[in-house]
């Protein structure tokens, strides 16, 4: 096993924690290196995703593709705004190459966030866990940036669907944001998370939507598995569940 790599940097800022109710900025436009990025992957998809002090980023390709050598465009890029002007330290990124999981932390005063992400092969999909060990630590907005965001539709709140401009072609992208205690609120396109200590994001897309599998029905089939008989699914649940799987050796 590749030990895991650490970065470790001082002193930046990250928007992490809210003050009440504050006005939530314009998305600002800063080019993202891509080449710095950690890999996630499974059989079928795969994602680019990067860490700056205020934003996370996460380009979705297909893995036959060079998308992430930039000579093609992105099946999905999404970004992901925090929200407040506290001080971030201890900023800390690793790699598991043996599990193909990425994880971020950082403290901000004594508030120490960690975020953990994957690409799923047993459930088909790209995780990411944000987890404080503060209460009310994490708020932040996200939404689908490319190709076409104009083409994004939120459902139930929580579900951050994409289509291509025929609505005949079904979804091709789904984005779920899933609190653990509190609720999410719409701000136009983009989902808003405001103040809470843990949370999944649940990310999917395909080539073309499959109507015996539909990408919109990516959170009922986990909650069908993990936490039948309830829907919406409860997410404490999902999120051990798909962990403990990916998590297992290899055989």
């Amino acid at each position: 096993m590749i030990p895991e790599f650490f970065i470790f940097a001082s002193a930046l800022s990250l928007a992490t924690v809210l003050r009440a109710n504050p006005e939530i900025p314009a998305p600002k436009t800063e080019p993202v290196p891509w080449t710095d990025a950690f890999r996630l992957q499974n059989d079928r998809i795969a994602a680019l995703i990067y860490e700056s002090p205020t934003r996370i980023s996460l380009r979705g390709f297909f893995p036959t593709s060079t998308v992430e050598k930039s000579t093609s465009p992105p099946a999905l890029e999404i970004e992901i705004d925090w929200l407040g002007d506290e001080k971030l330290t201890n900023f800390r990124r690793s790699f598991d190459s043996e599990t193909g999981t990425s994880r971020v932390s950082y403290r901000i005063g004594r508030t120490t966030v960690t975020r953990t992400a994957f690409a799923s092969t047993a459930d088909d999909a790209i995780f990411l866990h944000f987890i404080a060990d503060q209460p009310g630590a994490l708020s932040f907005q996200t939404r689908i940036v490319t190709p076409d965001p104009e083409n994004a539709v939120i459902q139930n709140r929580t579900q951050l669907l994409w289509r291509e401009k025929n609505p005949d072609t079904g979804f091709k992208a789904a984005l779920w944001v899933l609190p653990f205690e509190s609720d999410v609120e719409r701000d136009g396109n983009a989902i808003v998370l405001r103040g809470e200590g843990e949370c999944i994001l649940i990310v999917n897309f395909a080539r073309a939507d499959d109507p015996a599998k539909p990408i919109s029905d990516t959170l009922r089939r986990l909650g069908d598995a993990y936490d039948p008989g309830h829907q919406p699914p409860d997410p404490v649940r999902i999120w051990h569940s798909v962990l403990a799987k990916h998590s297992q050796p290899a055989k």
